[in-house]
This record gives structure tokens, C-alpha cells and sequence, in this order.
């Protein structure tokens, strides 16, 4: 008996665990496929990390060797196509980013831009170095989750998903940010899979009269100018101790931090110190790889995954969520087999049995 995990004309049944953006992209390409899909998360849609009101769509181009460097510019071309559509479109507000040199590395740009160019014009260059996206822009996470969620085959439940048991009709996705390396070693085995997780802090400045910063600026930290003032960070902080309550909670030391790095792209800008006038932080974490690339694919019998991508969601979501629903559907592949590779979730076992 064909499993229906097979692709082909008659797609399954799916769970997924997490209603955040990993999960809400997944469970939206599944459904508008003809899948049913129920989507379990206690926290509620958009929770935890992808609560973030202020999301950059920006890739930070890698200059190593490998798959990685066309996945990130196939994930900015795909997502800035797939913004575009009427359903939720409304969440995310256009505008270009522009990458500044970074203060401990002020060589790298200069590399970037000898090795990328023009991006085939997706990009643009300008004195300093600065590398500029002019289709960039930010989105409000917690409206586009929503958007995603509604679609007549999803169903939330706000319950907790277990991976097991399993049912030959039903595919299991794990898509549960820091609750995914738990998720994950159960479907996996004990050596499941080695997850980080990643503090970050946002900071929201008002101003009575907020100085003009040209787009969004990146690359040492960043700062997204609003109606009223800023959002503005991100610190990260690798926490390595267990789980706790502490790791949401906004830090002093981390909005001064924030309030540091908007004084500086005010002086890079040649605009005055900033006049504060009020300050409210965000604080969650993230869930990440060693080797930066997000665990998205088929994790073992029955069970999927999209995960630890990081502070990159918005760039990588789409595309993996595409990745996944056309494989299961038999469509043509999206990625290559090299960058599949890349994001196999079961790659760090597979290199330590290669050794």
C-alpha cells in the first residue's frame, strides 16, 4: 500500500506544531494545494518570536563557498514576489534597505559587492559602501500571520501538538520554534538535532520630532524610521542554559544598547542626537543552527519540518513553506538539489557518520 506521504495527485492530511510564521507559511501552501491542515499551538498565532511588529526583509549575503549564498538570494526574490499578493499584502510596508558598512568587519562589503554585483539589478550601490535593496520593507508579523491562517482547509487549535503518535494518513510538520529540538529528537532519535537558541531585543523609541533616516539602515544593528520614532536593534544573546522565564524579559542594559546604535545611524546620517521621548522593548528568542541555514524538509517517516530560521523568517519562511507543499504535491522541485541538501534536517547526522 502507497503510503500517502508519496507525492501525487491525492496530498494528505497535515498537523503542523506552530502557528508562528514558519508554521502559518507551511500550513497556507499546503491548503491553497487542496490539503487539510490543522495547526496547534497553545500560545496562540504569531506568538514568541513572531510577535515582531517591525520584520526586515533583508538578506546579509554570505561570502562562503557552497549552496547557501543562492538560497538567500532565491528566498529575497521569491518573497518579495509573494508580498506582493492582495491577501496580505496590507501587512507589509515597502521601502528600501540599505546595508551599511559594519564597524568590526568594514572590509566585508567591499567583498560582497566584488563577488554579487548588481544582483541582476536587485540591488544598487552607493558611496560608503552601502548595498541598497530598493524592494526591501518591513512587515507587521502578527497581521500576516493571521492573513495566513485564514484560509477555509486551516484549522488553529491552541492545544500542544505531540509528534507521536502518528497516523499513515496524516503528516506531522514541526514548525515550533525553541520547542522544535524536544519535537525533533523524538522523530529523529536521541541525537536529534543541534538547535541554538538566540536572545533578541527590540526597542521602540518616540520622538516629538523623530530626525529623517533615509529607508531602513542595517548592518550594525538596525533602525526602521516610523510615523512617530524608531524600532530599532537587535542584540543577540546566545543563551546556553536551560529554558527560562527570564529570557523574554526585557533587559536595561539591551534598550541601551538599542538606544546607542540609533545614535549612531543618526550620526551617519549627519542628523542630530536623537530626542527620546519615550521607549517600550520586545524581547524574544530564536531558534538557530551552527551553520545558519534554517532544518526544512522530510525528518523521517511521516514527519516534516520548517525550523531555526532565526532572525531571517521573513526571507526564508515563504520559500521553504513553497519548498515543502510543491514536493508533497509531486510539482517540479523549487530548490536545487545542493541547496535541499543544505537544508535537510538531518544533515548534522550525516556528516558526523561521514567522518
Amino acid at each position: 500500500k502507497r503510503s500517502r506521504e508519496a507525492t501525487g495527485p491525492h496530498p494528505p492530511a497535515i498537523r503542523i506544531a506552530g502557528a508562528g510564521l514558519a508554521g502559518a507559511t507551511v500550513a497556507r501552501a499546503c491548503a491553497e494545494r487542496g490539503m487539510d491542515v490543522t495547526v496547534h499551538d497553545p500560545h496562540g498565532p504569531a506568538a514568541r518570536a513572531s510577535a515582531n511588529r517591525h520584520a526586515v526583509l533583508h538578506p546579509r549575503l554570505p561570502l562562503e563557498d557552497g549552496a547557501r549564498p543562492l538560497f538567500l538570494i532565491n528566498a529575497e526574490g521569491f518573497t518579495r514576489k509573494w508580498l506582493d499578493r492582495p491577501d496580505w499584502s496590507e501587512a507589509f510596508t515597502p521601502g528600501e534597505v540599505r546595508q551599511a558598512t559594519e564597524m568590526r568587519r568594514p572590509e566585508r562589503l567591499d567583498k560582497v559587492q566584488a563577488r554579487f554585483g548588481e544582483l541582476d539589478g536587485r540591488v544598487a550601490w552607493r558611496e560608503g559602501p552601502e548595498m541598497v535593496w530598493p524592494q526591501g520593507g518591513h512587515a507587521d508579523l502578527p497581521n500576516l500571520v493571521d492573513r495566513l491562517l485564514a484560509h477555509p482547509r486551516i484549522d488553529y487549535r491552541s492545544d500542544a501538538l505531540q509528534v507521536s503518535p502518528r497516523s499513515e494518513d496524516t503528516l506531522t510538520f514541526i514548525a515550533s520554534g525553541t520547542a522544535s529540538r524536544e519535537l525533533l529528537a523524538e522523530a529523529l532519535g536521541a541525537e536529534g538535532a543541534p538547535l541554538g537558541r538566540m536572545r533578541g531585543q527590540l526597542t521602540r523609541f518616540t520622538a516629538p520630532r523623530p530626525p529623517e533616516i533615509r529607508g531602513i539602515l542595517t548592518g550594525r544593528g538596525h533602525a526602521v524610521r516610523l510615523a512617530d520614532g524608531w524600532s530599532v536593534g537587535s542584540s543577540y544573546v546566545r543563551l546556553t542554559a536551560p529554558e527560562a522565564p527570564g529570557d523574554r524579559e526585557a533587559s536595561e542594559r539591551e534598550r541601551s544598547e538599542n538606544l546607542a546604535r540609533l545614535e549612531a545611524w543618526c550620526a551617519y546620517e549627519g542628523l542630530p542626537a536623537p530626542e527620546v521621548m519615550a521607549a517600550s522593548d520586545w524581547a524574544e528568542v530564536r531558534t538557530t543552527a551552527p551553520d545558519r541555514s534554517p532544518l526544512v524538509g522530510r525528518v523521517g517517516p511521516g514527519v516534516w519540518c520548517s525550523t531555526a530560521h532565526a532572525s531571517s523568517g521573513l526571507l526564508t519562511c515563504p520559500l521553504s513553506a513553497e519548498f515543502v507543499a510543491s514536493t508533497l504535491c509531486g510539482e517540479p522541485p523549487v530548490l536545487s538539489g545542493e541547496q535541499r541538501a543544505l537544508l535537510a534536517p538531518d544533515r548534522f547526522s550525516r556528516r558526523s557518520s561521514e567522518r
